[in-house]
């Protein structure tokens, strides 16, 4: 038994204005024409797979935000029901009410009903499941954008590379699974771990061949033992001398106080001295000093400077003894600060040493600190390498399955050649000469006319094809919009519309849309669905049909709100 897939009954029903279409299909083949152009024909067609999810082309006229479209479908005797509005789709089965607001969920659903998944990598390198319109591109040639040389009839494709988007076509033929996208998801997670551990085995190459450079300078017979301990000693010697030296220094200080404080007494009794009469009074003020050195201030002790009798008549006699004084603190500070200059000196030679045993003994450190690191860049060494090997292993192993499906993929494009060449001569394109070698996404360019010609012979090779690779897929149907444009001749109209009506025999339901079919088609019209669309241009929705189907397409308006709840 042949499986199809059948359109049944196309409502498009606009729930502002209660206006509605409603076009009911039969199988075989359903011919949708008129006698003028703007009617609506290319809306009905449009409508079909976008109520089964894909984004197609509609004019800015039809304002299809305020639409919602139903579509009975029909697989083996099994009737669902599609309700599309916006980017919302219910489906109503036999046993079920179903509501998907995003492609992948559709894909999912659909992928079980019609027996295979397509797998594409994403622009960002990720490989998912792919929205339900690849599901579709075999079984559609838009009247806008089916008769270009890239025969894309559905929008909002970009996700997807062109070079990736070529591999639905063998998920149709039964030739790649879910397997084979798992497979290619698997390789180039594999070749984004080979390049992240090359780039590491790289690093630590350099890194080793840097530090092997710098160790052969270093003198390996350095006695780490021997160096610390000099080191130590020196920093004994250092700290022992920069004690002492610290009191020499203090001493200084303090005899450099003794000093001024004299120099100060004697100062004030010259002053005294001048003025007689003040003398006493000078004096006694006077021995409150300010040291120049720390701005403190003192008060000399008569003890301290040999209890010197402040009568002004013993001054001559104290001033004597003052000076005295001084000049035994200078001897003494001479001897001190001869003390200290050859203490100094001992402790710059030992700071210089100091100095050098910790250069030596950081030298050695960072000599035995290299070597470990040497040690342990090499166990890195021989970790990445090995992992690099255990993932060219793996990429290997993958690549070699993959080659399987490749093979699949190069039988399956020469018979594709085949079937194409002698649909190519049907459809009266002999100015097209195929390659040797093609592949099914290949582009054709043909003038004028030919386009048309030329499309539809792909179209119909590929589903012959498929008919051939898998004898038990689910026939969608082939929705076909204007095939007598491009200018073509009558002629050639008349030879499109006698094979695609007569000659091309496939089993799948054909929906057709082209104007004045009656006076292109010398055949027995009894053959077809026969669908006038007789309304006035710009006027496809009427009052009068949803008023005839009210009670339909209210229930179906309000099983997509009881799917909403």
């Amino acid at each position: 038994m042949i499986r199809k897939m059948l359109f049944k009954k196309l409502i498009i029903f606009d729930f502002k204005s209660k206006m509605a279409k409603i076009v009911p299909f039969n199988d075989g083949i359903n011919i949708i024409t008129s006698s003028d152009n703007q009617v609506g024909k290319s809306t009905i067609i449009k409508s079909l797979y976008y109520c089964l999810g894909g984004e197609v082309f509609f004019s800015s006229r039809l304002d299809i935000k305020n639409k919602i479209v139903f579509l009975e479908v029909e697989i083996e005797n099994n009737v669902f029901v599609f309700i599309r509005q916006s980017s919302y789709i219910v489906v109503k089965t036999n046993d079920n009410l179903y509501k998907f607001s995003s492609a992948t969920q559709l894909a999912e659903f659909l992928s079980g009903i019609l027996g295979f998944k397509v797998m594409l990598e994403s622009k960002g390198g990720e490989f998912i499941t792919a929205p339900p319109v690849f599901f579709y591109l075999p079984y559609y040639i838009d009247q806008d954008y089916g008769w270009t040389p890239e025969l894309i009839s559905f929008n909002n494709l970009k996700q997807f590379n062109k070079s990736q988007m070529k591999y639905y076509s063998y998920y149709h033929f039964g030739v790649l699974n879910k397997d084979f996208g798992e497979g290619r998801s698997e390789k180039k997670k594999i070749e984004k771990e080979i390049k992240k551990i090359s780039a590491n085995f790289e690093n630590v190459s350099k890194l080793l061949e840097f530090i092997n450079n710098n160790l052969s300078s270093y003198n390996q017979d350095l006695n780490v033992d021997l160096l610390k301990l000099q080191y130590e000693n020196a920093l004994s010697d250092y700290k022992k001398y920069s004690y002492s030296l610290n009191n020499v220094r203090r001493e200084l200080i303090n005899i450099n106080e003794e000093i001024y404080k004299v120099d100060k007494v004697i100062e004030n009794i010259t002053q005294s001295q001048k003025d007689h009469e003040k003398v006493i009074k000078n004096v006694k003020k006077q021995f409150e000093v300010e040291c120049p050195n720390c701005d403190s201030i003192f008060e000399v002790q008569a003890k301290d400077i040999f209890r010197i009798n402040y009568n002004i008549s013993d001054l001559d006699a104290s001033k004597i003894e003052l000076l005295n004084m001084k000049e035994k603190l200078d001897d003494k500070y001479r001897r001190v600060k001869k003390d200290f200059d050859e203490l100094n000196e001992i402790l710059i030679k030992i700071e210089k040493n100091k100095v050098s045993s910790e250069l030596s003994f950081e030298q050695i450190l960072k000599f035995k600190g290299l070597q470990e690191t040497q040690q342990q860049l090499n166990k890195d060494y021989i970790y990445q390498n090995n992992e690099l090997k255990k993932k060219r292993k793996e990429l290997q192993k993958v690549n070699k399955q993959l080659s399987v499906w490749n093979d699949k993929i190069k039988d399956t494009n020469s018979s594709y050649r085949e079937k194409l060449n002698a649909n190519l001569i049907l459809f009266n394109t002999d100015e097209n000469e195929l390659p040797d070698k093609i592949e099914i996404d290949h582009n054709f360019t043909a003038s004028g006319s030919g386009q048309v010609r030329v499309n539809l012979a792909r179209v119909y090779s590929l589903l012959q094809l498929k008919e051939e690779k898998d004898e038990n897929h689910v026939r969608l149907p082939l929705v076909i919009d204007s095939p007598k444009g491009g200018e073509q001749s009558v002629s050639n109209s008349e030879l499109i519309l006698t094979l695609l009506t007569e000659k091309m025999e496939i089993p799948n339901q054909i929906i057709l849309a082209t104007i004045d079919f009656n006076s292109f088609y010398k055949g027995d019209l009894s053959n077809f669905n026969l669908i006038e669309i007789t309304n006035p241009k710009y006027n496809l929705l009427n009052d009068k049909e949803y008023q005839k189907n009210k009670l339909l397409i209210d229930g179906y308006f309000n099983l997509y709100w009881e799917a909403s709840k």
